[in-house]
């Protein structure tokens, strides 16, 4: 279904895994890949060590080009993050339109142990793998039992499968719940990207959404650290971290609430706070 520069799909597959390893979407740029077959799945309550089949997956993907993006990552479905690569997965799915939100436990939409569906899992979380050091950009994607309302936005060079899967590299994505347009910024860095800065951190949030937001977030380390109210379809606004600690690296990302309750996360910036000598 290759339409030019109108559309361009990748070549993907779903990789059945159950709790604690998990399920994952794999992509491709170029076809002909054949899906990997499984070795032995650690068990349920298996001790949190990495998963010879999960690491055989990301062995795979080097050699192939591929990436991983995992799913529904606190149910039955989901893992412990007992397994990290952050070139072959580094991005995850922190919505998915087939189910809810696995941000947190405590995230607009996120499931709770008396909803959850396939199960809870608070170890699964987008917050516990950021906690643990892992570098993640977020999508949304929509799994089979849902259409439009949920988005995997690509901040891709060029309309083409390889740019597609370079930006995923790059954590050059973000997720929503609508066709919302997230631009986040940190001086000349973009959303995705780790680095280094002299002056206190400062992020810069540029939104478009299809209805007023009600709420933005700035999430710092997996903690709300800062929140406005804007109740306007665009936002422009600038946040400076007069908190940072010098020496200290954070992961910053921006959660947009609209009023009719659609939601954008941009995906983390990682930036060390080195201030001049």
């Amino acid at each position: 279904f290759h339409l030019g520069e109108q559309f361009v799909p990748l070549f993907s597959y779903e990789r059945p895994v159950p709790w604690p390893e998990g399920q994952r979407n794999i992509l491709f740029a170029r076809r002909g890949i054949r899906p990997l077959p499984h070795l032995a799945r650690a068990g349920a309550d298996s001790p949190p060590t990495p998963a010879p089949d999960t690491q055989m997956l990301y062995k795979y993907l080097r050699a192939f080009g591929g990436i991983s993006v995992p799913h529904a990552t606190a149910t039955d479905l989901g893992t412990d993050w007992r397994n990290s690569d952050s070139t072959a997965e580094p991005a995850v799915e922190i919505y998915q339109g087939g189910r809810q939100n696995y941000e947190s436990e405590t995230a607009p939409r996120a499931a709770r142990p008396d909803d959850a569906i396939r199960n809870w899992h608070p170890l699964g979380t987008v917050t516990a793998a950021l906690q643990k050091g892992i570098r993640l950009g977020f999508v949304a994607s929509s799994d089979q039992y849902s259409t439009h309302i949920s988005y995997a936005n690509v901040l891709a060079s060029a309309p083409t499968r390889e740019a597609i899967i370079d930006a995923f590299h790059k954590r050059h994505v973000y997720a929503s719940t609508d066709n919302i347009i997230a631009d986040v910024r940190s001086g000349d860095h973009i959303m995705g990207d780790e680095f280094s800065v002299s002056a206190r951190p400062s992020i810069a949030v540029k939104l478009i959404g299809t209805a007023p937001f009600a709420k933005i977030t700035i999430v710092k380390d997996g903690h709300e650290v800062w929140s406005a109210d804007p109740n306007t379809k665009d936002v422009d606004l600038t946040w400076r971290d007069e908190s940072a600690v010098p020496g200290a690296t954070a992961f910053y990302y921006v959660r947009g609430e609209q009023t009719d309750g659609q939601l954008v996360w941009s995906s983390p910036m990682w930036i060390t706070f080195k201030p001049a000598s």
